[in-house]
């Protein structure tokens, strides 16, 4: 119930105070006296007619306050539209300034509050009827308020609309619980694939290396054969070789030795080389022997490489 309406440099209103009683109120007078401007002035605190045209001539600053009392699920409700904390009691002070720049502000007990918030508030304080305005009864919502409100239903829908809440966040904690369960089962399916192929590819240890050693001699088999042959031949088959002239200066060198003492460590020195060259030549020689292509096995490494570079890709 609006109980009083405060209206400061509006139209030709400097300043007027208008206190109203509990039931009906009638404003009445010749026309002129200003009836319409109060309802006016009614109309724009609650955010349903423009602020611009409203300020009185040369003044800096209008304002329109009213004071309402409410029951308490009106004040929730308007708690809830405004997004504010009105405290406790049954009073509402509602004020909108008008301001010469043509804006205007609007608070709700000190609070700031919007136009639009303005608008959803009004809908629980008053209820103008006339041409082209609003009618409250014609909102559903506002049916079942008068309903509720005509058959004491208040506390009652204020435990259903706890238990509506409670029941709407246990949903939806079902669906997340349902959802992070879902996830994780995909997870786990993912990882038993991946488990899975690594342990197919049956990976032990050292082998990539190996492998890898294995392919390149594989595939510079004929490099490796063609050099390591041209060093053979050489250093022993060829006439001429390395080790058939060392052994020549060997024996030129033992003699010497002989017939002077101090050639001797020069003639041991050149008996250890000669026999280290013969034991490499030997050692060439086997290896010459083991450089044999098979494709089948040059193919079975690649493959094999491939299945491990696949593996160590992806993981």
């Amino acid at each position: 119930m609006l109980r009083e309406l405060h209206i400061s440099n509006l139209a030709v209103i400097s300043d007027s105070r208008i206190e109203l009683g509990a039931g009906l109120n009638c404003f009445t007078g010749a026309t002129g006296a200003g009836k319409s401007l109060i309802i006016g002035a009614v109309e724009l605190l609650l955010g349903l007619r423009s602020a611009a045209e409203m300020l009185r001539g040369r003044a800096d600053e209008g304002r329109v306050s009213g004071i309402f009392e409410v029951s308490a699920g009106v004040r929730k409700r308007i708690e809830e539209a405004g997004d504010i904390s009105m405290g406790e009691g049954g009073e509402v002070l509602l004020t909108r300034r008008l301001h010469a720049s043509g804006r205007s502000s609007i608070s709700l007990n000190g609070n700031p509050i919007t136009l639009g918030m303005l608008k959803q508030i009004a809908e629980h304080l008053v209820d103008v009827h006339g041409q082209h305005d609003h009618q409250f009864l014609l909102k559903p919502s506002n049916q079942l308020e008068m309903l509720d409100h005509f058959g004491n239903l208040e506390a009652l829908r204020e435990e259903f609309r706890a238990a509506y809440r409670a029941h709407a966040d246990a949903k939806r904690r079902v669906e997340e619980l349902a959802a992070s369960r879902t996830l994780r089962q995909q997870q786990l399916e993912l990882y038993r694939f991946q488990a899975d192929e690594i342990d197919k590819a049956e990976i032990v240890l050292g082998e990539f290396e190996e492998l890898g050693a294995r392919s390149s001699v594989l595939k510079n088999l004929e490099k490796l054969k063609k050099e390591a042959g041209a060093v053979h031949g050489a250093l022993y088959e060829m006439d001429g070789s390395v080790l058939e002239r060392l052994k020549m200066m060997a024996a030129v060198l033992s003699e010497l030795a002989m017939l002077d003492q101090q050639v001797g460590p020069i003639s041991q020195a050149m008996r250890d080389a000669t026999i280290g060259l013969e034991e490499a030549a030997f050692d060439l020689s086997r290896y010459l022997d083991r450089l044999e292509l098979d494709p089948g096995e040059l193919a079975e490494v690649d493959e094999r490489l491939n299945v491990l570079n696949r593996v160590l890709n992806k993981y």
